[in-house]
């Protein structure tokens, strides 16, 4: 996993987040049905305040 850098957000603001998955080196699983599992990846987002509250 890599860190992405600091950006500063305000009340408002909408974020968006693209990803790009290499299907060659990464295949998907295979659920149980032999089809192509649905879940590829997980994003978790923290959020602080940038001055005390």
């Amino acid at each position: 996993m890599t860190a992405c850098p600091t950006i500063k957000v305000a009340k408002g603001d909408k974020l968006s987040m693209k990803a790009h998955f290499d299907m060659e080196a990464h295949p998907a699983r295979e659920s149980s049905h032999g089809e192509m599992s649905e879940a590829m990846a997980l994003f978790v987002g923290v959020w602080v305040s940038a001055t005390p509250a």
